[in-house]
């Protein structure tokens, strides 16, 4: 299998237009100071990149890596001061041309979290106000979660949604159900908005470290919008946009991890082995497979040598002939797993994109089975006025998957799950071409 080598080449152009130009016209006519400040932590450290805006207006700067910024702002203004993961601080400038702020961490525990807004259908509502079920999961939950796939990621986290892999090969395609299945012949797989647009089998294209939110609509008032589509439950996924008014930042994320099987099953020796062989052959006293089972292990019995043929020392040769344990031969190797992920995001006073890479290596536990991923999503939004706005999303994804899964059925001679526990736990012997229970 050939490894899919990604390269991407990406270069940003960005132009500040100085913030008297982008002023409403009603803005012309007030008085501006110029005010600046510092900006630090509570360790007392300066903070870069905190976005700095004057309330209902488009004046807006960031601050440096010292932490300073300088704005040109109405006397009676209102300072917005946003910084990712840290409480957003609101300072009043009558007539000040110096304001400092001191940044405090982010408290997810504060009671304010609770007004968390979720997407209903077309339209956000409070979370203290729903009233109907619905199931909701936020990015930040998801980052620090060694998985590669969104539907791992959720998996145990969501009331009334159930998240199985049926199929033991990597990058198989999961199983979700909401509140169980409605029906015993046809699919019962939800249906998948992402970003507005419907998507067959997203959580499976979607990198974790992508998602902004999932939320699962459950009952029937939350689902009627989308007609008989979602009458399985509907999956409504919010993809990670890039903000306004930000420098262009690189993020990299990327893990590691190696997966070992669990737990084998218990065997048969050699010799347990062919003493149920025995068994098998003999309980219908048929001369036929008598004989058979001589050709295939030899005499049950020893018996001694004559003039012309040598002895047979019976199936007591079993109990020293080497052992092969077939599950640690086709389940036991390390399975090494590769994951990476690159993000570039950023934005003006007027525009705002974002660029995901992701990169997944993962072998499988059974032998000769792995699969390799790349997938990139670019979004791009564009404000041509107050009232009109445009965006782009493109996205593109490539799976290769090597070897089957375990738990298909397949045949007797395909079933690697079945043969391991089925075959004979030898190699050598009187017949090399012996079954398990032929």
């Amino acid at each position: 299998m050939s490894g899919l080598k990604l390269g991407i080449q990406s270069a940003f152009i960005k132009t500040t237009i100085a913030s008297v130009f982008l002023l409403p016209a009603f803005g012309l006519a007030q008085e501006l100071i110029k005010v600046s400040g510092k900006i630090t932590s509570d360790q007392n450290k300066p903070v870069q990149g905190v976005e700095v805006t004057v309330r209902n207006s488009n004046f807006s700067t960031v601050t440096n890596q010292a932490g300073r910024y300088e704005l040109n702002v109405p006397k009676n203004a209102t300072l917005v001061i946003r910084s990712k993961g840290f409480e957003d601080q609101e300072l009043a400038v009558n007539g000040n041309t110096v304001i400092n702020a001191v940044l405090t961490k982010f408290d997810s525990s504060k009671e304010k979290n609770i007004d968390e807004v979720v997407l209903v259908g077309y339209t956000t509502v409070s979370k203290k106000d729903i009233t109907n079920s619905i199931s909701s999961v936020k990015g930040e939950q998801l980052n620090d979660m060694p998985v590669n796939s969104a539907a791992e990621a959720i998996q145990g986290r969501m009331a009334g949604v159930q998240v199985t892999f049926g199929e033991g090969s990597p990058g198989s395609d999961p199983e979700i159900k909401v509140r169980g299945g409605t029906s015993i012949t046809q699919d019962n797989a939800p249906l998948y908005i992402v970003d507005g647009i419907q998507m067959d089998n997203a959580l499976s294209l979607i990198s974790p470290k992508e998602i902004e939110s999932i939320e699962v609509l459950k009952d029937a008032s939350s689902t009627s919008i989308y007609g008989a589509r979602g009458a399985n439950g509907v999956v409504l996924i919010t993809t990670k946009s890039g903000r306004k008014n930000t420098k262009t930042t690189v993020n990299y994320n990327g893990y590691t991890g190696v997966r070992t099987i669990a737990k084998t099953l218990d065997v048969m020796s050699p010799y347990e082995f062919v003493q149920y062989q025995y068994e098998l052959y003999n309980r219908e006293g048929y001369q036929e497979l008598v004989d058979k089972f001589v050709s295939l292990y030899g005499p049950y019995n020893p018996i001694p040598a004559t003039f012309d043929t040598p002895a047979q020392p019976g199936i007591e040769q079993y109990r020293t002939i080497k052992t092969r344990d077939w599950q640690e031969e086709v389940f036991g190797k390390e399975a090494f797993n590769f994951t990476h992920n690159l993000n570039i995001s950023g934005g003006t006073a007027t525009s705002a994109f974002t660029l995901s890479l992701n990169h997944v290596e993962e072998d499988g536990i059974m032998i000769n089975s792995g699969y390799k991923r790349n997938m990139a999503n670019f979004k791009y939004d564009f404000d041509i006025s107050k009232k009109l706005k445009v965006g782009l999303t493109a996205r593109y994804s490539q799976t290769f998957i090597n070897g089957a899964g375990t738990a298909t059925a397949g045949s007797q001679g395909t079933n690697r799950l079945r043969n391991v526990i089925r075959y004979r736990p030898f190699e050598n012997g009187i017949s090399t071409g012996a079954g398990s229970d032929e």
